[in-house]
């Protein structure tokens, strides 16, 4: 046979043997030989089953030397566990029985490959310093460090790698005596069975490139076509080889030594945050909430949380305003509105973070928000139409409820007819207001009234609106004809 057909046919009897190692069966692949029976020399013909089961020839050979694979289809008995960093090496046992190769494949004893990894966020005065006795934590512990950096807003990183058996302890002596530990989350992953085949897979792929090797060794080639084809095939097995290597390596690695990455954040400036005093708030009544803060110089970001208590969610904002006249800056106003005045007095919150280059400025501040129905006012108008003349004095009479609760109460009419607004302020026990007005210009249309009264509550504002409509029509006129010459006009006439 020549070299070509014969590594060939090596290939074959390796991805045969693979296929048993990892539980398949031949009913997949199968490939024979077909020929002159103990007749070397003579045409013979290589064969694979296809999809409809039948066998078809894959390349006509002429045998020079009879080579039989058989691949034992007992395979992985029993598989017991080793240690983790451990390798789960293959072992192929070969025995040469008359012109037959048996192949029987077995695993060491292994436990689980299990990889520990964990990352932690913690707070520090001296982030620089923290950083380095992380890393000197490290070294003690018999690892190293892979990476630290800094950011452009105080936040600082650091990933070490260390024993597996002392993570836990690691994470514990940072957060006893390094640093203060806001979060700690860690993760475990199984690799055992990716293990365990890329191992039956690497002895695999080593039993090729040693068979390929030796045959390239033998020097029985018949042209230099077939010596580079083999030697292309010895460089892609060895090339699959060199990375089942390396993944082996780095889940040993992984195994062996834990990752734990940790950020390091500059611990937070004092802020001071004044939000105000109490408030009384109406339900339903809409408010506008603000706080002033005093950043430190030059934190020129920030983020204003609110929280009102009633679980209705956090509103935050982004930006605060300098005022004429004022230090600090003022929030944004946020809209909150309470629908019940159950669990009243509520806890208004609000948290304050300032960011620059140098680190994190933060500051809180409270206040109670009293919620409570608003009082109810009644007003009403004597007569919601009227028909009046043009320039006659018309008397608009209002009246409505005055509940204790309210103060400041005051009233205005606008009669829209271009005349100014009448205001005025109702009395302590006063339910009622008069006032006259004439229409001095006649129109088609009705002039609409508007009676406004308002006033203040602990809970907030409160305001009634009524409005009624006067239809205006002209004043009669008297023509000179229609006079007497011997009558004296003695009364007015309206023009």
């Amino acid at each position: 046979m020549s070299l070509l057909r014969l590594a060939i046919v090596i290939a074959l009897a390796t991805t045969i043997a693979f296929v048993f190692a990892c539980g398949g069966d031949t009913e997949s692949i199968d490939f024979g030989y077909a020929g002159a029976s103990g007749a070397p020399g003579e045409p013979g013909a290589l064969m694979a089953r296809d999809e409809s089961g039948g066998l078809s020839v894959v390349e006509t050979v002429v045998v020079e030397r009879v080579v039989e694979v058989a691949v034992e289809r007992e395979v992985m008995k029993e598989v017991e566990l080793v240690q983790p960093a451990a390798a789960a090496a293959m072992v192929m046992e070969k025995s040469e029985s008359e012109s037959a190769q048996n192949v029987e494949i077995s695993f060491q004893p292994q436990n689980r490959i299990i990889v520990r990894n964990a990352d932690m966020s913690v707070e520090s005065n001296d982030p620089i310093a923290t950083i380095d006795d992380i890393g000197d934590l490290a070294v003690q512990r018999g690892g190293w460090v892979v990476n630290s950096n800094t950011s452009d807003h105080g936040f600082y990183h650091i990933t070490i790698r260390i024993p597996a058996e002392t993570l836990d302890a690691v994470i514990q002596q940072i957060t006893n005596g390094v640093a203060k530990v806001i979060s700690v989350n860690s993760d475990s992953t199984d690799f055992t069975e990716e293990y365990i085949d890329l191992g039956a897979r690497r002895s695999t792929v080593q039993e090729t490139v040693d068979a390929l090797t030796e045959l390239l060794r033998s020097e029985k080639y018949d042209s230099v076509q077939e010596l580079l084809e083999v030697q292309r095939e010895i460089t892609n097995w060895q090339a699959d080889l060199e990375r089942i290597d390396g993944r082996l390596a780095f889940i040993n690695e992984s195994a062996a030594f834990s990752r734990l990455t940790v950020t390091v954040n500059r611990s937070p400036i004092p802020m001071r945050v004044d939000v105000g005093e109490d408030v009384h708030v109406g339900i339903g009544v809409g408010r506008k909430y603000t706080a002033r803060f005093f950043p430190p110089e030059d934190y020129d970001s920030y983020e204003i949380t609110w929280d009102f208590g009633d679980g209705s969610g956090p509103q935050t904002v982004y930006s605060g305003l300098r005022t004429q006249g004022e230090d600090g800056l003022l929030s944004v106003p946020v809209r909150h509105t309470y629908s019940s005045d159950e669990f009243s007095p509520h806890v208004v919150t609000v948290r304050v973070r300032a960011s620059s280059d140098r680190g994190l400025a933060e500051g809180e501040d409270q206040l109670w928000a009293n919620v409570s129905e608003l009082p109810r006012l009644d007003a009403f108008i004597s007569a919601s139409e009227w028909d009046v003349e043009q320039g006659e004095p018309v008397t608009f009479t209002a009246s409505f409820n005055h509940p204790d609760t309210l103060r400041d109460l005051e009233y205005s009419w606008d009669f829209r007819d271009g005349s100014p607004v009448i205001n005025g302020t109702v009395a302590s026990g006063e339910t009622g207001v008069e006032v006259e007005h004439a229409f001095e210009r006649h129109r088609p249309e009705s002039y609409r009234v508007v009676f406004e009264i308002q006033g203040d509550s602990d809970a907030g504002e409160v305001k009634e609106t009524h409005e009624t409509y006067v239809s205006v029509y002209p004043a009669p006129t008297v023509e000179a004809d229609e006079l007497a010459a011997s009558c004296t006009a003695t009364t007015p006439v309206k023009a």
